[in-house]
């Protein structure tokens, strides 16, 4: 596992090492997601966990939120993503 990125950096979060992590430029939401749900798990009393990315452009950013995670939410699910 410590050669996966996805999982040493979820490693480094779990032992306190680090406070977050950027990814998913170059690996898929599910290799992104995977290690973080299986160490880290949901937070007690939630069931979802919900996801943003930043797409920075010259001029802009763009901030797109729950794209692969909880694609077609409804008003259950955005009110406990809020």
């Amino acid at each position: 596992l410590r050669a996966d990125p996805s999982y040493f950096g979820t490693m480094m979060m779990v032992q306190g090492l680090a406070d977050g992590m950027v990814s998913g430029a170059c690996h898929s939401t599910a290799n992104t997601m995977r290690p973080a749900l299986e160490l880290i798990k949901v937070a007690p009393g939630f069931s979802l966990v919900s996801s943003v990315f930043f797409m920075l452009l010259k001029e802009k950013v763009y901030v797109y939120g729950d794209c692969a995670i909880n694609v077609d939410p409804g008003a259950e699910e955005l009110s406990e993503i809020a």
